[in-house]
């Protein structure tokens, strides 16, 4: 089967390393793959060597002189005669690599979804994503997304039951994953960087992502006042809107001290997660947060709100998931996993996370691809 995979930014969020970790391990007897990329984001340069990537011939992002130049042609001339640079690029990498399918790994490629329908070639949607993203869809989009897929994935039951909501009918769930290989620990430089921060806390929680509403960043301050100075909070990722601009100046305005707004931290990453004795999802909405799988693996307890998929991962012995979004709830789940009041079993989170490692995942995607006509 030959497969031309669509995504927007090879960036480093969930879905794309998702994708990538795929493409690692895909059966090169069975498969050939080649990737469209919105953007030469960083993982491009981790793709395999047998792999080809195609980028547009100008990049999606234009300026505003750029858009509107084009805006008019469209009017002058209708959009079917304007030269789409985009669509040409698309269709350029398509005739070169010749897929039999083309698999859309996120819904934010609504580009390759209306090209897709325009050409008459069959396509695979990935769902990434739940309501917060598909607000910024348009709504033919998001209808052309779900309706006119050959196959919709969603990465965990919870998006599969919006996929089921929306009228999808082919649906098939196939989970996230980490590579476990990837985790590779330096004591020492955990110890240094603990060092650098000087943390002498009695217990360290992390979070890891984007710093954004969705995420619930905005709760950290008042999660680290009612915890106490006795507790460090560490936070794992980018932020540089006006979000986290507040969220700063509130640290700062009640002289809160104990929580670390760390930044990327791609080179050390493990080995700030190793740093925490705990793993806290304050997000408002996810479907299946890749930092869950990576703390379980390193034996650390979780404490989340039941924002979506996490609820599907975490078993007795791993941590508590809240049924409310009460803050306050997750404070008292904090304190008792802290207090060692719940039942915690470190070889059970470490078991579970093995069970999502990417090669064994690899398998059952490609038993799911196997498995359908997409002629």
């Amino acid at each position: 089967m030959r497969i031309l995979f669509f995504t927007p930014f090879a960036g480093r969020n969930g879905a794309e390393m998702m994708l990538w970790y795929t493409i690692k391990h895909i059966n090169k007897d069975k498969f050939s793959c080649a990737l469209f990329s919105g953007q030469k984001g960083p993982l491009i340069d981790e793709l395999p060597k047998s792999v080809p990537f195609f980028l547009p011939h100008v990049p999606l992002k234009q300026t505003l002189g750029q858009r509107v130049i084009i805006k008019a042609k469209n009017r002058i001339f209708g959009k079917n005669k304007v030269d789409d640079p985009y669509k040409k690029s698309v269709i350029d990498a398509h005739n070169k690599f010749k897929p039999d399918v083309w698999y859309i790994n996120t819904v934010l490629c609504p580009e390759a979804v209306s090209l897709a329908l325009e050409l008459g070639v069959p396509y695979v949607v990935h769902f990434h994503d739940m309501l917060f993203v598909y607000q910024h869809i348009t709504y033919n989009n998001l209808k052309n997304a779900v309706e006119g897929a050959k196959l919709l994935v969603g990465c965990s039951e919870v998006v599969c039951d919006k996929l089921r909501i929306m009228g999808g009918t082919n649906i098939a769930l196939h989970y996230e994953c980490i590579d476990t290989s990837k985790i590779a620990l330096d004591k020492k430089n955990t110890e240094k960087l603990k060092k650098k921060l000087n943390i002498n806390s009695s217990f360290i929680w992390v979070m890891s992502g984007s710093v954004e509403y969705r995420k619930g960043t905005d709760l950290i301050p008042l999660i680290a006042r009612s915890l106490g100075k006795s507790v460090s909070i560490l936070w794992l990722g980018l932020g540089s809107s006006g979000y986290s601009y507040y969220i700063e100046k509130e640290l700062k305005y009640y002289g809160i001290e104990n929580v670390f707004m760390l930044g990327s931290k791609s080179d050390d990453y493990y080995d700030y997660l190793a740093l925490a004795d705990g793993l806290v999802l304050t997000s408002r909405e996810d479907p299946f947060p890749l930092v869950m799988i990576e703390a379980a693996a390193l034996g650390l307890p979780i404490v989340s709100f039941n924002s979506g998929g996490v609820k599907e991962f975490v078993k007795d012995g791993m941590g508590i998931v809240i049924d409310s979004f009460d803050t306050l709830d997750l404070v008292q789940a904090m304190h008792k996993v802290s207090n060692n009041e719940i039942n915690f079993n470190k070889e059970i989170s470490i078991a579970r996370a093995n069970e999502f490692d990417a090669e064994i995942q690899a398998q059952y995607w490609q038993d799911m691809m196997l498995s359908r006509d997409f002629a």
